[in-house]
């Protein structure tokens, strides 16, 4: 399993630590077996970082299969906002049909889009049996063995 991040600004050095720390665990691994990274460019004076990061996201999540959302916020103006980027995240990784697993305990854009996700169950039924827990989870190890779950029940 690979895991891809556009390394983020809050998550970014969390997901590198890690997976290195589990690929110092394996004998012959090694790290660009199992991490992706796609840090996100920095427009030119005048250029249209919208469309650009979009595209860019759009690329990304062509080669995953499972999406997962975390937090998802920022700051902006010295203030904690919800991360706009996150949720152009789930809007192309829900229009390519991808698994999402929305980590609602952990606040912010990752909330907001199991909100509308939980509104329309019906269309992600694997998460039947763990709506609740997505919503309340916070121990780290149980968020990590319910992912492991939902991916096992969907591959």
């Amino acid at each position: 399993m690979h895991i891809t991040s556009g390394y983020g600004v809050s998550m970014g050095n969390s997901i590198i630590t890690g997976v290195l720390n589990e690929v110092k665990k394996k004998r012959y691994a090694h790290f660009d077996e199992y991490l992706k990274l796609y840090p996100f460019p920095q427009p030119k004076q005048g250029d249209d970082y919208q469309k650009l990061w979009h595209d860019y996201r759009n690329e990304i999540i062509e080669e995953c299969g499972v999406v997962i959302f975390i937090f998802g916020n920022k700051e902006e103006d010295g203030n904690k906002v919800i991360a706009n980027g996150m949720l152009d995240e789930f809007e192309i990784a829900k229009d390519k049909k991808k698994i999402l697993i929305p980590l609602a305990s952990t606040g912010d854009a990752a909330l907001k889009i199991y909100e509308e996700m939980y509104n329309n169950k019906e269309d992600y039924s694997y998460l039947n049996n763990y709506w609740e827990e997505l919503k309340n989870e916070t121990d780290v190890m149980k968020l990590i063995k319910i992912i492991k779950n939902i991916v096992k029940e969907v591959i």
